[in-house]
């Protein structure tokens, strides 16, 4: 999972300024595909990042020039019932 998110962030990293142009202000959802889907707010992209590739299958990013240096890492909570 680890050596997926380090990918997609340098993905990011090398492409920042076309998905700038493209996306700033919004919260990408990038997949290991470099399929890049935008939301207004991290909830839903978490959301659709979760259903569409699974936990730990994505890069949910912030995409500012504010942003840029930022990463916020997500830990699911598993609760077994």
């Amino acid at each position: 999972m680890a050596q997926l998110i380090d990918e997609l962030l340098s993905y990011f990293n090398a492409h920042s300024e076309e998905l700038l142009k493209e996306y700033e202000g919004k919260i990408i959802v990038l997949s290991k595909d470099k399929e890049v889907s935008a939301f207004n707010d991290f909830e839903t992209g978490y959301n659709y990042g979760v259903s569409k590739y699974g936990y730990g299958n994505f890069l949910l990013k912030e995409c500012s020039r504010a942003a840029m240096n930022t990463v916020h890492v997500v830990n699911p909570i598993v609760t077994v019932v």
